[in-house]
């Protein structure tokens, strides 16, 4: 008899049965998704270099990165330079992403992920991408709410941060908002990243096909005229995707 059949049997009241049960189902979610992290990170440890991890990650179906190829390497490969300590990446989704940035982050950096829609799992299970002496820590909040900054302030504890990574609303009163909470917190000769900052093909040719970049194209014009500023675009005329960085 399987788990579930066997609560049903108990003379448990259908309420306290209903918790045991959805808290079974997300143990059981939460075990998969640490096999898989651990399958995944034993292929990546075996690649031969970061371009071979980027391949890895971009088709992983349990933590893909929704990166076009050369943008995310080229930044990566910029970022491995002078690797980051500090960094935020605000819009996580399946974690890949986070993962490539662990990669060519410092060996004791702190990476704060910052996502709305982050299970419980999900934040436990990403937090084991971390290499042995660095930390992740996931933000579950909006944002845009003054306590998920202020959370984002408490663990900084001071610090600044070395790197920004912008991929969440994608609204234009979203990635603005993101820009102006969360900018004052990069040092001087910090880096903060855009993605998503083609017109996708709803946006130019009113043919929505799912690659959605919203208001972050509009505010990234506008960003450029007051900043140094360099890009990353596979082919301009792709469908979305392309990342920006603002360099402070």
């Amino acid at each position: 008899m399987t788990i579930a059949g066997r609560i049903a049997r108990t003379a448990l009241p259908k309420p306290a049965a209903d918790r045991l049960a959805f808290t079974l189902h997300r143990y059981r979610k939460y075990r998969e998704l640490c096999r898989d992290s651990a399958a995944m990170r034993k292929q990546a440890a075996a690649c031969r270099s970061l371009v071979e991890q980027v391949d890895l990650i971009r088709d992983h179906q349990i933590f893909g990165a929704i990166q076009q190829r050369n943008e995310i390497i080229g930044l990566l490969e910029m970022l491995r330079q002078n690797p980051p300590k500090y960094v935020c990446e605000i819009g996580t989704a399946s974690g890949g992403t986070l993962f490539l940035l662990t990669q060519v982050c410092r060996p004791d950096a702190l990476l704060l992920s910052v996502d709305l829609g982050l299970s419980f799992e999900r934040c436990l299970v990403h937090a084991r991408f971390a290499s042995r002496r660095q930390k992740i820590v996931s933000v579950r909040g909006d944002s845009s709410a003054p306590e998920t900054l202020g959370r984002v302030r408490s663990l900084l504890r001071g610090h600044p941060l070395d790197l920004l990574f912008i991929d969440g609303d994608h609204s234009y009163e979203g990635v603005k908002a993101d820009f102006d909470n969360y900018s004052p917190l990069v040092r001087p000769g910090g880096l903060i990243v855009f993605h998503d900052i083609v017109r996708d093909f709803g946006t130019r040719y009113g043919k929505p096909t799912g690659h959605y970049t919203g208001g972050v194209p509009v505010f990234w014009e506008e960003i450029k005229t007051g900043h140094r500023t360099s890009e990353l675009i596979e082919d301009l005329a792709q469908d979305g995707y392309g990342i920006g960085i603002v360099h402070v």
